[in-house]
């Protein structure tokens, strides 16, 4: 076995993506396994990425539908405000337009 420590990579604002940093965990991983080197540090580091992942594509998900939600609720509010456009210009319309009332008809000659 080699006597080597495994160092978690630097996490600062020039890290890799995270799928990069999964990716390269997961090698480094399989080589320690070939190697026969401890992997205990590899292993709990992989697991905290996939960890990270996971909430990241929750945290995605969540506002992928809450953009729907939202999306939704403003596409209700126009159908709604045409609606209440339409009803009161048939308002309009029916105040405008009254029936002429019946003359009565006188058969003078």
């Amino acid at each position: 076995m080699s006597s080597k420590t495994t160092q978690r990579p630097q996490e600062g604002k020039f890290s890799k993506p995270l799928a990069v940093q999964i990716a390269d965990a997961r090698s480094a991983l399989n080589n320690a396994l070939i190697r026969g080197d401890r992997t205990d540090q590899l292993r709990a580091f992989f697991t905290e990425l996939e960890a990270t992942k996971r909430d990241e594509d929750a945290a995605v998900s969540r506002e992928q539908a809450a953009a729907v939600v939202r999306a939704t609720e403003e596409q209700s509010r126009i159908a709604s405000g045409a609606q209440h456009l339409a009803d009161a210009r048939a308002a309009r319309i029916a105040a405008l337009v009254r029936p002429i009332p019946p003359r009565p008809v006188t058969l003078h000659a």
